[in-house]
């Protein structure tokens, strides 16, 4: 039978999805109070898990996947690179309106063609 995960790589794990979720929320640009809202939570439980001192269930974690807008792998630290999307979206914004235009034709044509 295999072992179980110990403490400390539990609570490394707790760390990182955690950490996902603020990443991923600060990059969404939703607040600690929308979150908690939407889980039907306090500020502070929301606090806790982001920090990694309290565990997240399942049905939470599909609950922010949804809102956030991310795939659940990327809250187990998979599922894309953020700094990626970062970089793309501050390129996007020092376009100007007619560029902007273009990159979303683009992207609308590339979603339509992978059947998105």
């Amino acid at each position: 039978m295999a072992e179980l995960p110990t403490t400390t790589v539990l609570d490394d794990f707790r760390i990182l999805i955690g950490s996902r979720i603020r990443e991923r929320r600060e990059f969404m640009g939703r607040s600690q109070a929308e979150l908690a809202r939407i889980l039907g939570k306090q500020v502070p439980a929301v606090s806790l898990i982001e920090s990694g001192r309290n565990n997240i269930t399942a049905a939470d974690l599909l609950v922010i996947s949804h809102f956030l807008k991310a795939p659940i792998e990327y809250f187990f630290g998979a599922g894309g690179n953020l700094a990626d999307e970062e970089n793309a979206l501050m390129y996007f914004r020092t376009l100007d309106e007619d560029e902007q235009r273009i990159v979303l034709k683009m992207l609308r044509a590339l979603a339509i063609d992978k059947g998105v």
